[in-house]
């Protein structure tokens, strides 16, 4: 019964970020996080110029997996990491109900 759902709370997740994506540009953060994920891309290493650091300043899960979808569609694709975005918060949001499904069934 609650499986029915399902599909119909993804697509409206699906379109809620969507249509958040589309109005955010880059500002502070995410502009370091897409820039730390450019350079690993082009292969300059985990750094920061902006910043003037080195070493990072943030955990690097996310810089990897972003040069990793950078490195396929170029460093200046930056609708490959708002897709990616997309597709990582629907598939936690997937797991919630998955994890709730067991929990309450």
């Amino acid at each position: 019964m609650r499986r029915r759902y399902l599909i119909p709370i993804l697509l409206l997740a699906t379109a809620l970020r969507y249509a958040r994506a589309q109005g955010m540009e880059l500002s502070e953060d995410p502009y370091h996080h897409w820039l730390i994920a450019a350079r690993i891309a082009a292969g300059l290493g985990y750094s920061d110029p902006l910043a003037g650091n080195t070493l990072g300043q943030w955990l690097p899960g996310y810089h990897y997996t972003a040069s990793l979808l950078l490195t396929f569609a170029g460093t200046h694709a930056l609708w490959v990491l708002k897709a990616g975005n997309i597709l990582l918060s629907l598939a936690s949001l997937l797991l919630v109900y998955l994890i709730a499904q067991r929990i309450a069934p």
